[in-house]
């Protein structure tokens, strides 16, 4: 039953058919090469629509080293980010109980220093079908064991409820 639900998933997030992160009017950037530009380091938003793209420098606490995901509203506005990490929500602080993703010491190593995980793609935000309040996050957890060559070993999901906290969002349930 496992392995069905996980074949689904690829499928689903593998597919070229996919537009990356879902409702995708805005994508989040922010890199830095030192621990200490993960905070303070540039950071900026890509805004997409029909015909141009327009990027906006911007200051946030979440930044990322190589695992990003978010998704807008049918609207274009901002609901949710990811490193990988935490979840940040549109006001741009922790989602309620939206920290603590993935629950690995390589991972957490990871996540203490702020910077988000080191795998790319790790993380993909997916409205729930017949339910515009419900999101559910895929992400990696990682594996420090050289049997893994530090690759991401585990596939989690997070289900999120948009219409909690005063329509901040929170996470509702987190399956490791």
């Amino acid at each position: 039953m496992k392995f069905c639900f996980y074949l689904i998933v690829f499928a689903i997030v593998e597919t070229s058919f996919c537009n990356g992160q879902g409702r995708n009017h805005q994508w989040l950037l922010g890199y830095g090469l030192f621990t200490d530009q993960y905070t303070t380091g540039q950071k900026a938003r890509l805004l997409f629509d029909s015909s141009s793209v327009t990027t906006m420098p911007e200051t946030r606490k979440l930044a990322f080293r190589a695992a990003q995901g978010n998704i807008s509203d049918e609207n274009g506005n901002m609901l949710m980010a990811t490193n990988g990490c935490w979840i940040m929500n549109s006001t741009c602080d922790t989602m309620l109980n939206g920290s603590g993703l993935n629950p690995d010491p390589f991972t957490t190593q990871w996540c203490n220093s702020t910077s988000g995980i080191p795998y790319p793609h790790a993380d993909v935000f997916l409205p729930l079908p017949d339910d515009s309040n419900r999101y559910i996050l895929f992400h990696h957890s990682g594996n420090a064991s050289p049997q893994y060559n530090d690759m991401p070993s585990d596939l989690y999901y997070t289900m999120i409820d948009i219409s909690l906290d005063s329509g901040r969002g929170a996470v509702t349930q987190k399956m490791w």
